[in-house]
């Protein structure tokens, strides 16, 4: 009887494993689907803005992506890091978006690059002095996806 539950332990998390990977593909090539359409409709500020929201979007499902299925370690740091540029930089570039979809894009244009201090401060402290952010960091790799364990 106990090895039965955890057999159906170990095959249920191993189909969560195959239903992450599955919705993450998904998401990535919806993502890319719908960021391919806006490339088309850059003619108008909307566009553009709706283009670069995707794009952040579609970036950080990728780096999520490559992340759970790299398995040298080296790798999956860099993915770790682009990860974290992108989202980043996504609040900024979404608050651009709507400040442009509701018409309150001139106003943050005048003082807007002042919004890119904290964004590159974060990026600086990520790609030049991770041991800010980490103590340690290490991916522990399970049947089919990688964990990630930071402190």
């Amino acid at each position: 009887m106990l090895f039965f539950i955890k057999l159906v332990v170990v095959v249920a998390h191993m189909l969560f494993e195959w239903l992450y990977l599955i919705t993450l593909v998904a998401a990535v090539l919806i993502g890319a689907l719908l960021t391919g359409n806006a490339w088309f409709r850059r003619d108008a500020p909307i566009g553009r803005w709706f283009f670069r929201a995707g794009l952040v979007s579609t970036l950080i499902m990728t780096s999520f992506l490559f992340f759970s299925v790299i398995e040298q370690q080296d790798a999956v740091f860099v993915f770790v890091q682009l990860r974290l540029t992108f989202l980043s930089l996504a609040p900024l570039v979404y608050l651009l978006f709507i400040a442009t979809f509701t018409g309150y894009g001139r106003w943050l244009w005048r003082n807007g690059w002042l919004l890119l201090i904290i964004p590159m401060i974060t990026i600086g402290v990520i790609w030049f002095r991770p041991n800010l952010m980490w103590e340690s960091w290490e991916i522990t790799s399970r049947e089919i996806i990688n964990v990630e364990s930071a402190v």
